[in-house]
């Protein structure tokens, strides 16, 4: 259990400090026990190192690059000796990509010329559009569509065409692998792909899930559309919500990063149909700013509003703003990691950042049995930068120090499962289903400036 005050009147810079510090403390104990343990081969095993990076930017320790790029020479000789073609001969398109996309975009950030991971990515991103004796392709230019969602380096099951929001995660290794020197011909997926959903998901009445979902003419494909896409919901990406509703359409989406890779595109392009596409998986989830553990929209949402976007945004914004100003910030409050009760669930099922492993975050005023309800420090954020008042990211940054030291405190660091809601990495840069947003991440960015997000994707001409 952890005590803390939400105090407005305690400076932001010794509240960033303090958190600052936790993170410096567990970098020193992390690399320490880390650097005798072999690459173990886990498809998320680096994910849990992405956790310094808004520590790293803040104080630009080189400890955290030493430790990255010695982590990361252990995954390559792990690579060399496992991988065909810089790739898992079999996997599919949740799992297999998220060493590339997740661990190597960080790498790329903090290093583009860093010779092994770009090695990494390009070989990985060659697979893409390489012809294979004896295996399908993975991607197909003429129908602008992935043929699978199990693309191996060997193995392709063309049997599991549907094209999922997961496909989307090739497209940022496609944009990775270019940006790395890889084969020009992606840049050409990379637009056509994105500009396919894209334009589905603004000219639908309703958010698609799957290509071709509302525009299929064919009675019969689309019936195997959507018993494929149910096969793969109970499958491997089983974490996501088994009712499809209006939000959960976006929460998909959301999970698998295709609104910051539309607003990316639009940034890079200047074309306004990602804009729009983006906008239109956020709205429907603007009233999950309250919940808890929904760290990735209140990012989302500011990047939209900087664009001239969700015009009521501010309105709401200024209804949480009188919860949480209600909050009296002097009094001790306690925080500590529970199960989650089966009333918790029902209130937030099918809610962004909500996975079935993940705990309860209880806080009460310290000494009673009165719950307080609290929203995810990124919401917090997001009234700091909308009312440009500092108590809010101050608050923010309690919150998250909190929550980190109750996590350090309960569970593993996350080396062995980078999707895991249960793993300390995940309440610093989100579980699997929340898109590198977390309650410590999303602090610390804004504790920077109001242009920090995510892990970026390179500038590359499209």
């Amino acid at each position: 259990m952890q005590a803390f005050q939400l105090d407005p009147g305690c400076p932001v810079e010794a509240s960033r400090d303090t958190l600052l510090d936790v993170f410096k403390a567990w970098l020193a104990d992390s690399a320490r026990k880390n650097r005798a343990i072999p690459w173990k081969g886990v498809h998320d095993e680096g994910t849990y190192l992405t956790s310094w990076r808004e520590y790293y930017m803040h104080i630009r320790d080189p400890a955290v690059v030493d430790y990255a790029r010695d982590m990361l020479g252990k995954a390559d000789a792990w690579m060399k000796a496992n991988l065909v073609d810089g790739y898992r001969p079999k996997a599919e398109v949740h799992h297999g990509v998220e060493h590339y996309i997740i661990f190597l975009a960080w790498i790329h950030e903090l290093d583009p010329d860093e010779p092994v991971h770009a090695r990494q990515l390009r070989d990985a991103a060659a697979n893409i559009l390489s012809d294979v004796p004896g295996r399908a392709s993975w991607y197909d230019p003429a129908t602008i569509r992935f043929t699978s969602t199990h693309l191996g380096s060997r193995v392709v099951n063309v049997d599991n065409g549907v094209n999922i929001a997961e496909h989307l995660r090739i497209i940022r290794l496609a944009w990775l692998g270019l940006a790395s020197g890889g084969n020009p011909e992606l840049a050409a997926v990379i637009k056509h792909y994105a500009t396919k959903w894209a334009t589905q998901i603004t000219e639908s009445n309703t958010i698609p899930v799957y290509l071709d979902e509302f525009s299929e003419k064919d009675p019969e494909r689309r019936e195997r559309n959507a018993a494929l896409f149910d096969r793969v919901a109970e499958s491997f990406v089983g974490a996501q919500p088994k009712e499809i509703t209006r939000s959960t359409r976006s929460e998909i989406h959301v999970a698998n990063g295709t609104p910051d890779l539309f607003l990316t595109l639009n940034e890079i392009t200047g074309k306004r149909i990602f804009l729009d596409a983006a906008e239109r998986i956020v709205e429907p989830i603007l009233d999950e700013l309250r919940v808890p553990h929904a760290h990735p929209i209140g990012e989302l949402a500011w990047r939209l509003y900087k664009a001239r976007r969700l015009p009521g945004i501010a309105d709401i914004a200024g209804q949480i703003r009188d919860q949480v100003d209600a909050i009296d910030g002097t009094a001790p409050i306690t925080l500590q990691f529970k199960a989650a009760t089966r009333q918790y669930r029902k209130k937030y099922a099918n809610t962004i950042g909500m996975r079935k492993d993940m705990p309860l975050v209880e806080i009460k005023a310290r000494g009673t049995r009165k719950t307080i309800e609290v929203p995810s420090p990124a919401t917090f954020c997001l009234l700091y930068r909308l009312f440009h008042e500092k108590k809010h990211l101050q608050m923010s940054l309690e919150f998250a120090r909190a929550v980190l030291l109750e996590a350090r405190s309960c569970y593993p660091e996350g080396r062995d499962h980078g999707c895991s809601s249960r793993m300390v990495h995940s309440f610093c840069i989100g579980h699997g289903r929340n898109w590198g947003a977390g309650y410590t991440s999303t602090a610390l960015r804004a504790a920077l400036d109001d242009t920090t997000y995510g892990i970026e994707l390179p500038r590359i001409k499209i």
